[in-house]
């Protein structure tokens, strides 16, 4: 009798996880979808939504869902002034979070305008004009979020004129021109024109010229900001009103590195019922916290702070200079961060708005330098700081740190200031300290031939000990055509080997000769000892070694 065999064939189905999308929006043109709410809708966590110039006539949900939605250039004021949500006329908040989102999901770079608020079923109270976020973590930042109001049709109040109830991260956006309304007939308070519950970090914002409008009396709190309870650093709060508290009202976290200027009440004009700032210009301030101040801050056209080393005029793209300087430059808190303001940054936060960014006003102080674009505390010029300007080599992009001087391009120009910031950063200038100092002199001809080189002179480099410093002498190998700003020597220490480096860093178009650059240097001092010198070409080619002993 035949056996018969039976093959199991399993089967195994592999799922890969679904890979982030980009999809597109456009009101005018080719794209995924002709509406924001469309393309939400449609996308899943993880998503990336791009929203072209346009206006956009709608009220949007985030639903729960933790996507990306920006404007095509976010820091681009001009595109954020044309990507327009404009809420449907008595259509609710503008935008609208369910809550359940993470800081994952980004609202970024859109002018948001036009919003009535979300109101209760019984019309008696009305919530977050511009943004509606029932205690959501997502980020909000880069936007214009204007000429909204919180608004109850029936003898009600409003909350938020601009934004409600949002917990995560609000920064660089402008809030301004919105309104928490108060029926004149209703006996409900009405809080916050600009911001109300919010309650995660809100920093580097202009919150400006909003208010409590209708029937205001001291209950109606918080112009610029009512019941904010996160962390309020470096934003300008200006020209607000309220019945309570212009400025802030009732709000009880960390106030940090602020200007709170020209806003009126009742009472508390610029501050009612909140912690006490620090580090931050605040006016009439009677005094008390530490580092506040209470004089002009100067503003200079806009909300930058006038500067006579310069000052960031975002229209024609330029750095001005002011008659005069704002106290508020290089004020506030000593441990803040402030290595995002180009130099001269004085190595020390300024107040406001602008304060830590790279459109910070610039420092009347040139404690730092330049071309220490990594930060070190010494203030050293070294190859990381070079890593860093080479990672922009030729971008043409205002206010970058590799841009040295400060025109919108880095180029030769720039590495002509960061060579010489090299060179004056390296010299042994006090007893104690380990250096290297150098000079590399203009070379002669070797050969003209591409590719191949010979020395003038036979020999490399020679080594002769001078007490507890060593002088280095060699005929450093490079392109004829490099300028001498981009040669260096670069030295590292580890225990009794030292190492020099020979760098050359050629042109964009270099010649097609070699020649030899004399190079004479001095290092120490170093402790008593036998040393193990290597010299190498840039930081692969091994030229050759030799050892001395300090007595």
């Amino acid at each position: 009798m035949g056996k018969r065999i039976v093959v199991s064939v399993i089967s195994i189905l592999v799922v890969s996880p679904c890979l982030a999308r980009i999809i597109t929006v456009d009101d005018d043109g080719p794209a995924d979808f002709s509406n924001i709410q469309a393309a939400i809708n449609d996308a899943n966590n993880g998503d990336e939504i791009i929203v072209g110039i346009g206006t956009y006539n709608e009220n949007i949900n985030f639903n729960g869902k933790n996507i990306n939605s920006h404007s095509t250039k976010p820091m681009n004021p001009f595109v954020v002034a044309n990507t327009v949500i404009e809420g449907l006329t008595l259509g609710g908040s503008v935008v609208s979070f369910s809550g359940a989102e993470s800081n994952t999901c980004v609202l970024s770079g859109f002018t948001i305008t036009g919003g009535s608020g979300t109101e209760t079923p019984d019309h008696s109270y009305s919530y977050g004009g511009g943004i509606y976020g029932n205690g959501t973590l997502a980020t909000i930042q880069f936007n214009v979020i204007s000429e909204n109001m919180a608004l109850s049709l029936f003898y009600g109040a409003g909350f938020g004129g601009g934004i409600y109830n949002c917990d995560g991260i609000i920064q660089g956006n402008i809030i301004s021109n919105n309104t928490a309304s108060r029926d004149l007939e209703s006996f409900e308070n009405a809080g916050g024109g600009g911001l109300f519950g919010c309650d995660g970090i809100i920093q580097n914002n202009i919150i400006s010229y909003n208010k409590i409008f209708g029937k205001v009396e001291l209950a109606d709190i918080g112009g610029g900001l009512g019941n904010c309870n996160g962390t309020i650093r470096n934003n300008t709060i200006f020209h607000n009103s309220a019945g309570s508290g212009g400025g802030l009202s009732n709000c009880t976290g960390t106030i940090i590195n602020c200007i709170i200027w020209q806003n009126t009440a009742n009472q508390g004009a610029q501050l009612y019922s909140s912690s006490t700032p620090s580090y931050s210009c605040i006016q009439n301030w009677p005094g008390g916290g530490t580092g506040n101040i209470s004089a002009d801050p100067y503003f200079a056209g806009d909300y930058h702070l006038g500067s006579q080393a310069g000052r960031w005029d975002p229209d024609a793209k330029v750095w001005v200079q002011d008659a005069n300087t704002s106290p508020c430059i290089d004020a506030g808190d000593p441990n803040s961060d402030w290595t995002k303001e180009l130099w001269p940054n004085g190595k020390r936060i300024n107040m406001g708005a602008y304060g830590g960014t790279s459109e910070a006003s610039m420092s009347i102080s040139d404690a730092g330098n330049i071309a220490n674009l990594d930060n070190d505390p010494c203030d050293i010029v070294d190859l990381n700081d070079l890593a860093v300007f080479a990672g922009k080599w030729c971008y043409e992009e205002n206010l970058l740190a590799e841009d040295l001087d400060r025109n919108g391009r880095v180029d030769f120009r720039d590495y002509a200031f960061f060579g010489s910031e090299y060179f004056d950063t390296h010299p042994v200038e006090e007893p104690g300290e380990t250096g290297i100092s150098y000079t590399i002199t203009p070379c002669e001809p070797g050969l003209s031939q591409a590719g191949t080189y010979e020395l003038m002179d036979g020999t490399r480099f020679t080594v002769t000990v001078n007490g507890h410093f060593i002088h280095f002498e060699d005929m450093m190998v490079g392109n004829c055509c490099t300028p001498l700003s981009n040669l260096f020597l670069d030295m590292i220490i580890d225990g009794n080997l030292i190492t020099i480096y020979e760098i050359e860093i050629l042109p964009q178009f270099p010649c097609f000769c070699i020649c030899d650059y004399p190079v004479e240097a001095d290092a120490g001092p170093f402790e008593s000892g036998t040393y193990t010198l290597e010299v190498y070409e840039d930081y692969g080619g091994f030229i050759g070694s030799t050892t001395f002993t300090i007595e």
